[in-house]
Order: structure tokens, then sequence, then C-alpha cells
């Protein structure tokens, strides 16, 4: 897994389940939706 410091600089991320693309966003957009991403990241 990345260093969080460069996740919080990306432009967008995907996240990914099972092969499908469930979220796009910036590090801070995909904490808001508190989704799977959020879930991961606390």
């Amino acid at each position: 897994m990345p260093k969080p410091g460069t996740i919080r600089n990306t432009d967008w991320m995907v996240v990914m389940q099972q092969g499908r693309m469930v979220e796009v966003g910036t590090h801070a957009e995909l904490l808001e939706r508190e989704g799977p991403y959020a879930k991961l990241a606390a």
C-alpha cells in the first residue's frame, strides 16, 4: 500500500472491488462518501 501522503496528493483514485470500479474521486471526496475507500483508510 502506498504511503498516506502519496495517496492524499493524487488527482484521482479508483477503488475496485471484485474486478469492478466502485468509487472514483480524490482522497477527500472518497472519505466524505464513507464508502469502501473510507473503510480502508480508517
